[in-house]
């Protein structure tokens, strides 16, 4: 005897979280918000209350489910792992949904919404406090609205959180630190973190630039010093 209630099928739950996956990332690449705010909201609204970006299996303990943004951070993760010698193995889960939060951020900030996309950042640092790129986005948000010095706190926070974070991500980090900086005045330690970006990323033209940049700058102020100078002393 059933109980009439057909069991769900994992692999058709599977084949729908992919299509969902790529119905998002299409209408945010093609820059149709609306559609992906109602894709993303659709995806939330099912996420289960005890999900985790990292858990241990029901059945398998010796098996760590991840819920990886993309294949750069799988690809990370498993190097910090080699490098800890942890033999445990590691399953991919397909959905994630603190980037699901990030996703609906980016939404919203695109909107000229940035109080609703500061709020979904929230929502997903509760899920992954850890995240280079949730900080990071809360520092571009920040950046929109002017508030610097808030920015660069969450650009800090973006390169020092996560031990296992991959050069290029970091470097992101460093260089929007560097960007912060500038507006701030901060010449030097903006020209100090953009060399630190190039450190981990050597080919990036954003940093050279900028420092081309930062460059003029501080000339520019060099002479202005001196030309007050010389004119103080002619009075």
């Amino acid at each position: 005897m059933t109980t009439g209630n057909q069991e769900d099928d994992p692999l058709e739950f599977l084949a729908e979280s992919i299509n969902r996956n790529e119905q998002i990332e299409t209408a945010i690449e093609s820059e149709r918000w609306e559609d992906a705010r109602i894709a993303i909201e659709e995806s939330l609204a099912v996420m289960p209350s005890d999900w985790k970006p990292m858990q241990h299996g029901d059945v398998d303990e010796s098996t760590l489910i991840c819920s990886f943004w993309d294949n750069a951070e799988f690809m990370s993760f498993m190097a910090h792992r080699r490098q800890q010698d942890d033999e445990m193995s590691v399953m991919w889960s397909d959905v994630s949904y603190s980037k699901r939060w990030w996703q609906l951020a980016l939404v919203n900030r695109k909107q000229g919404l940035h109080r609703n996309a500061l709020t979904c950042i929230e929502c997903g640092l509760e899920l992954e406090p850890d995240h280079p790129y949730l900080w990071i986005q809360k520092g571009l948000i920040l950046i929109e609205t002017k508030q610097y010095a808030q920015a660069l706190s969450a650009f800090e926070t973006a390169t020092a959180v996560r031990s296992w974070a991959s050069a290029s991500v970091v470097a992101w980090a460093l260089r929007q630190q560097g960007y912060v900086l500038i507006e701030l005045g901060r010449l030097n330690e903006a020209q100090a973190v953009y060399r630190r970006s190039l450190e981990l990323d050597p080919n990036n033209e954003t940093a050279g630039n900028e420092l081309e940049y930062i460059d003029r700058l501080l000339r520019e102020r060099a002479n202005k010093l001196r030309s007050g100078y010389r004119g103080s002393c002619t009075l």
